[in-house]
C-alpha cells in the first residue's frame, strides 16, 4: 500500500516538471473588466450631454420667437391705436 502511494506521489512531481505553469487564476484583472464599462458610460454621458443641450437650446429658441412675436405684435397694434390728446394746465385757466 505504501508503495502504491509513493508511486502515486513520484508521478504527481514527474507530470509536474514536465507540464508548463499554468495561472492559478482564470478571472479577467479588474482593470480588463472595468475599462469597457468606463468607456460605454462616458460615450452614454456625452451623448446624454449633447442632446440635453441640444434641446435646451431649442427650448430657449422657442421661447425667444414667442417673445419676439408678442413684442412685435405689441408695437404693431400701438402704431395703430390713436393717442388720447394729453392735457394740458390751460384748460384750467
Amino acid at each position: 500500500m505504501v508503495d502504491v502511494i509513493g508511486g502515486m506521489r513520484r508521478l504527481q512531481r514527474q507530470a509536474g516538471r514536465r507540464l508548463p505553469a499554468m495561472r492559478r487564476s482564470r478571472r479577467p484583472s479588474a482593470a480588463l473588466v472595468t475599462a469597457p464599462i468606463v468607456a460605454v458610460a462616458g460615450v452614454a454621458a456625452v451623448a446624454g450631454l449633447l442632446l440635453w443641450d441640444e434641446r435646451r437650446r431649442a427650448s430657449m429658441r422657442k421661447r425667444m420667437e414667442e417673445v419676439a412675436g408678442s413684442v412685435t405684435a405689441s408695437l404693431g397694434a400701438s402704431k395703430n391705436r390713436v393717442a388720447p390728446p394729453v392735457p394740458t394746465g390751460a384748460a384750467h385757466e
